[in-house]
Order: C-alpha cells, then sequence, then structure tokens
C-alpha cells in the first residue's frame, strides 16, 4: 500500500482519500490493540492524511494458503476462519462514499 501511495501522491493528494485494513490480529476493541491496529496504516498516514479510516475483521482459509504461509499463521497464533462483518462494512462503505464525492480536495 506504500507503495501505490507514494507513487500516486500527487493525485491522491487532491481527493479525499480513506483508509481500510481487514486482517485478523489485535482484534480486540482495547487501546493496546487499537494502537496495534493503527500501525498497519501509520506509514501511509504519513503521506496522505485520510478522510476516514476503519479496520475489519477479514479471512484466514488455511486450504488457500501455502506451506509457508501457513506456518506463518501458527507462528503469530492467527485465529483461522472467517470473521469479516458485511453488516458492518457496508454501512461504512454506503456512508463513505457521499462524504468522499463532497469532500474539498
Amino acid at each position: 500500500m506504500t507503495d501505490f501511495v507514494s507513487e500516486n501522491h500527487g493525485a491522491l493528494s487532491a481527493m479525499p482519500v480513506a483508509y481500510s485494513t481487514m486482517h485478523m490480529l489485535a482484534l480486540g476493541g482495547d487501546p493496546a490493540a487499537a494502537a496495534e491496529r493503527a500501525k498497519y496504516t501509520a506509514k501511509v498516514r504519513d503521506l496522505i492524511s485520510p478522510t476516514d479510516e476503519a479496520f475489519f475483521k477479514g479471512v484466514v482459509d488455511p486450504a488457500r494458503l501455502s506451506f509457508f504461509d501457513r506456518l506463518a499463521v501458527r507462528l503469530v497464533k492467527s485465529p483461522v476462519g472467517d470473521r469479516r462483518d458485511r453488516d458492518r462494512i457496508a454501512p461504512w462503505a454506503d456512508e463513505l462514499a457521499p462524504r468522499l464525492a463532497s469532500a474539498p480536495a
């Protein structure tokens, strides 16, 4: 993501931008988990300040992973399964769209 934002910095600076991440670590609602999640987008936030940012739980399907990726999942003790909450994702996107369209560049 950092490469994309760096390479397109000029265009992205001229429009409102939102960031979302979807993964399986730091899932808690406590301040330590929130601080850990903030690290995922820290580098791009330094390049472009977002209009909005959201974190969503993701999915890990070991059957679709390579041997090394399955090993990494075990090493970091990532939960497996589908934790996506479409009832949270869709409203965020729906509410965000008009804000991005009307936000000053």
